[in-house]
């Protein structure tokens, strides 16, 4: 960075330094002339005052005798002077007795006029000649005063004044400039050289000024504001590169990582991988034992995955429980990268799920791995990592606590799904959704109930069933919405129904709840509403829910079915038989119904083994005082065993197929359900 000369600061200051010298020493110059001036004048009147006293005798002696010899060398004695070039001796009847005279002086240069001018001396004097014993004046004394020739000592002295100061303040001014350059300017050019150069190399060099002065301050503060510089990047770097928990490497840092790969191996032909994992059920780890242990947990990880993983490799916590291994270098092909990562794999595998002491807890983990190779034509790092996240949920699907490459069909299934999630958004906002009932007959033929199904009226697929999109909305949290719908829609359709009018006979509607929405802390207050909103009795809603999420949220789901059951809503178990029950969650829940699986009544007859199974359930049922609904009822022969073994109540196509509302309504009307259960 240059710096013109005249903008240095050392010119600059002796800029300011001459002119202030300048103005010092001219002052002090004038200062001095004008006092000399007034001594040189002094001084000269009193000089000229003394050659006539030193005459006046020898003049008075000669004017009274009119001596005119000894005037004559009077006169010629003062003319001498080169002060004077004019004298006269004259007597007291104004007779000159003797006069001499010098050549005129030519007229004085400028500076002799000025200094003439500023002297102020009178070129004439005259000195009175007197005897005073008799109080006589006999004469005078006349002179002529050559004031430029007195003015040229004066005017020399000034000169040389002036010109003293002016040699004095150069120098002056010389030495200070060449003081504040050494001194000043050059340290802080130096300095900025220095600092020019280490802003260009990002690293300090030999300090270029050492002394303990302002400027070795300038320095040393200069130091410690780059060096607490350099330990706030590289703070800010560690906070936006690296885990804060883990000190792991974080997602924009993997992300910079492999795309730099991606690239580098599409011009070598050099393989890689990305490992996805998480760890198996780390929510109940946390939920459990407290997020404190749920952080040491990951961190462990972290420290193992690093003692198993290639040197060349990089693991990166990618949020949660959610790391990324990428392994760079792998192999020259994709066989031999497949090969190298499974082993890497493997070992992961093993060393993860060996035990964990944390606090005193000995914890077994597992994790599941997706695996995506790379380069691929056209695809991003992105891509590939998304790629590695659905194989993830491959082995989730699989069971967990293993590995999956990613394959194209896992590709078609996860954007089927994405395709499905965006379908639910829109057909909850445009009303695509329908309400479908099939009717629940009791042994006298009269329909007492029916289960609400939803259908989906796609407008390009058409009519879509629940087996379709029912567990994509469950992973994706839209059953929740979902489910408020169903029940939104069952009671306004009731509400109207109610209007128009219900047999006597049909008491309910009986609705599935998935256990997310049911666990949800406001599922009971949006009933309520949803209630009161279509002045609904509690009674005529039922929900059917799972045995897997009673005995998994038994306190919760315990405590809210007490509370709906106060508003007189009523329990069905849905596919009982198929779970895990527990008599004793059986016994201390306010239970209404089991519901029979339908796959226990399919082919359903005497010599069956199936038929053991039914028995034992309405046995149970009957003990617990609970209403059993056989569900799947496709034939007459099904029918008359369930009759036989004490079945009153049931459903299935024998009866009648799911129905749109209004056709349903319709027929609930008629009662046209009576003729079927005959059969």
């Amino acid at each position: 960075m240059g710096i013109r000369i005249k903008q240095r600061l050392a010119i600059r200051h002796a800029r300011y330094i001459l002119l202030l010298s300048l103005s010092i020493g001219l002052f002090s110059s004038l200062l001095q002339v004008y006092l000399d001036l007034l001594d040189e004048r002094t001084r000269q009147i009193h000089e000229i005052e003394k050659v006539l006293s030193f005459h006046t005798d020898a003049a008075t002696q000669a004017v009274y005798n009119l001596d005119e010899d000894v005037s004559k060398n009077i006169v010629e004695s003062i003319v001498s002077d080169k002060r004077f070039y004019k004298a006269s001796i004259i007597d007291d009847f104004g007779d000159v007795l003797a006069t001499s005279t010098l050549d005129k002086p030519e007229t004085a240069t400028w500076l002799l006029q000025l200094s003439d001018s500023m002297l102020d001396i009178p070129d004439h004097f005259v000195s009175k000649l007197a005897l005073r014993e008799y109080s006589y004046f006999p004469g005078r004394v006349e002179v002529w005063v050559d004031v430029s020739f007195v003015a040229k000592g004066f005017a020399r002295r000034a000169i040389t004044t002036a010109f003293t100061g002016l040699l004095s303040t150069s120098l002056l001014t010389l030495i200070l400039l060449i003081v504040l350059y050494r001194g000043l300017s050059k340290p802080i050019m130096d300095i900025s050289r220095w600092v020019e150069k280490f802003s260009s190399r990002n690293q300090l060099t030999k300090d270029p000024y050492s002394r303990d002065d302002e400027l070795g301050d300038l320095v040393t503060c200069f130091k410690e504001a780059w060096q607490e510089r350099d330990d706030a990047e590289a703070q800010i770097h560690k906070l936006a590169y690296f885990d804060s928990l883990t000190q792991l490497p974080n997602r924009r840092l993997l992300i910079e990582m492999l795309t730099r790969d991606i690239e580098s191996h599409a011009a070598t032909k050099l393989h890689g991988a990305v490992m996805y994992f998480d760890i198996d059920r780390f929510k109940t780890i946390n939920d459990s034992l407290g997020h404190s242990i749920g952080d040491l947990l990951l961190c462990e990880i972290g420290k193992r995955v690093l003692e198993v993983i290639p040197k060349s490799a990089t693991c990166a916590r990618f949020g949660g429980d959610e790391y990324v291994v990428l392994l760079s270098d792998m192999g020259l092909n994709r066989e031999a990268c497949s090969l190298a990562v499974k082993d890497v794999a493997s070992t992961l595998l093993k060393r993860l799920s060996e035990p964990m002491e944390i606090e005193g807890n000995v914890l077994h983990c597992t994790v599941s791995i997706g695996i995506a190779l790379f380069p691929e034509k056209g695809n991003t790092c992105l891509d590939i990592i998304r790629r590695a996240d659905t194989a993830l949920y491959g082995v989730k699907a699989a069971g967990r606590n293993g590995y999956q490459f990613f394959d194209q069909e896992m590709q078609r299934v996860a954007s089927q799904q994405l395709s499905i999630v965006e379908g639910i958004h829109v057909a909850l906002a445009e009303q695509q959704f329908e309400l479908w009932f099939q009717p629940q007959l009791d042994a006298k033929g009269r329909t007492t109930a029916a289960e609400a199904l939803i259908r989906w009226r796609h407008p390009v697929q058409g009519l879509v069933y629940p087996n379709d999109f029912l567990e994509v909305a469950e992973e994706s949290g839209q059953i929740k919405r979902i489910g408020l719908w169903v029940i939104e829609e069952a009671c306004r359709l009731l509400a109207g129904w109610r209007t128009t009018g219900l047999p006597e006979c049909f008491e309910r509607v009986s609705i599935n709840v998935s256990p997310s929405q049911f666990i949800e802390g406001s599922f009971i207050a949006r009933v309520i509403e949803i209630l009161e909103r279509h002045d609904i009795p509690g009674s005529m809603l039922e929900f059917e829910i799972t045995e897997n999420m009673l005995i998994r949220n038994f306190e919760i789901a315990s405590t809210k079915m007490a509370t709906l059951k106060e508003l007189g809503i009523t329990f069905a178990i849905d596919d009982f038989g198929t779970g895990y029950s527990s008599l004793k969650y059986l016994s201390n829940l306010p239970l209404d119904v089991l519901k029979i699986d339908r796959s226990f009544v399919t082919n359903l007859h005497q010599e069956s083994s199936e038929t053991s199974i039914v028995e034992l359930i309405m046995a149970m049922a009957q003990k617990l005082d609970l209403r059993v609904i056989a569900e799947g009822v496709s034939s007459v022969a099904e029918k008359e065993c369930l009759d036989q073994l004490g079945c009153r109540f049931y459903q299935g196509f024998l009866f009648s197929r799911p129905l749109k509302a209004e056709l349903f309504y319709k027929d609930l009307k008629e009662d046209r359900y009576i003729e079927h259960s005959s059969c």
